[in-house]
């Protein structure tokens, strides 16, 4: 088996140290479109020319890389994708398999199977291809694909699903990564809780440039960020109502998926109670936000309170403590680009007070709403 994994960051690179204890040997592949590096195993004595590797099939792909940088990182390998092959989508956020869909693959016949899947791992990167694995964790993974036609055991070798069943049982068999297959539903729960989690506690430690744990220190941050945590529950309420009032043949599906009813994990109590744990959990963190901030990189605000933004938007619900989270950031964002600096942690309580002062003003983000969830 050849993987690809497309991206160097932290999560990527975790995987790829896992995967090479498990005795494969990886080698570079450079990008030329886009300037990036992917990685592939393959045996010592078998060489390929950099034109080889430029033709060659990638029938099992990870990705690792950013939200916002998905789309068109793997638009950029569609010369070396086909329908055999199969993405599995290893980032935080949503949005990206829907905009992989609508603007990418749009003919299902052409499409690559997907896999999209959670990771709780925690993991920085000390140097280039030094990867610390702070917190040891667990994957959970999902197939978009109906189990019947992955598992027939009728089917040989050459199945249009054999890369989907071969990276299952590699990924389940890699003991470092703690990687399990679960039903789609409960993989979109556990999504969901983490996008909800990520959206409350990551841009109010960039905006205040602080830890996760000095959240807790403040009775207004914490008000606004189950506001935060109520506006998503109210969010997946409403599609969950129109999930059960579809019609017959998508509400088969939707029962099947298991996605016609509100999890109790997605209610605004339990949001809330994940978030407190998670803070307590990584109080001494510096959340990836934060270091996108202090590094002067692009956030994933859009694919985190922006999709959520967008899916509230689609329900007539007026999101606005998410949007207002998202025009603070933005702002910060901007200021970046005229080189001034957001106040951190010396200054922090200047940092409150400016967040309590744009609340209190209920400034809206201008053009918020254009995010990567699909218009319905």
């Amino acid at each position: 088996m050849h993987f690809h994994v497309l991206g160097l960051g932290p999560i990527g690179s975790l995987t790829l140290d896992i995967t090479n204890m498990a005795k494969r040997t990886w080698r570079e592949i450079p990008s030329r479109s886009n300037g990036r590096a992917w990685w592939t195993p393959r045996p010592p004595s078998a060489p390929r020319s950099s034109k080889q590797r430029e033709r060659q099939n990638v029938p099992y792909l990870i990705v690792t890389v950013k939200a916002y940088a998905a789309v068109d990182s793997v638009k950029s390998l569609i010369p070396r994708l086909s329908p055999n092959s199969t993405v599995v989508l290893l980032h935080n956020g949503m949005g990206v398999y829907e905009r992989l869909v609508d603007d990418v693959f749009r003919n299902p016949e052409q499409r690559p199977h997907f896999i999209v899947a959670v990771n709780d791992h925690g993991a920085w990167n000390k140097d280039y291809f030094h990867t610390v694995h702070a917190g040891v964790d667990a994957i959970m993974f999902g197939l978009l694909q109906s189990l019947d036609n992955i598992m027939s055991p009728q089917e040989r070798d050459k199945s249009p699903h054999r890369s989907l069943r071969n990276i299952v049982a590699a990924l389940s068999g890699l003991s470092g990564l703690n990687a399990t297959w679960k039903l789609i539903s409960h993989v979109e729960t556990a999504m969901k809780r983490k996008l909800v989690v990520n959206s409350a506690v990551n841009p109010f430690t960039a905006l205040l440039g602080c830890r996760n744990g000095e959240l807790l220190e403040s009775v207004e941050v914490r008000k606004l960020i189950d506001r935060i945590c109520s506006e998503a529950a109210g969010a997946f309420a409403m599609q969950a109502q129109e999930e059960q009032s579809c019609g017959d043949k998508e509400k088969q599906v939707r029962i099947w998926t298991g996605l016609s009813c509100v999890p109790p994990g997605l209610t605004a109590r339990s949001l809330e109670e994940e978030r407190l744990r998670v803070l307590k959990v990584t109080a001494g963190n510096i959340s990836s936000m934060l270091s996108d901030v202090w590094s002067g990189s692009y956030t994933k605000i859009d694919y985190m309170n922006g999709y959520l933004i967008g899916l509230g938007r689609s329900f007539g619900l007026p999101m606005m403590m998410m949007m207002m989270t998202c025009s603070m950031m933005y702002k910060i964002m901007k200021l970046q680009n005229y080189g001034i600096e957001m106040a951190v942690t010396p200054t922090k309580a200047f940092n409150l007070s400016f967040l309590s002062l744009f609340v209190a003003l209920g400034l809206a983000p201008a053009g918020a709403g254009t995010t990567p969830y699909p218009a319905r």
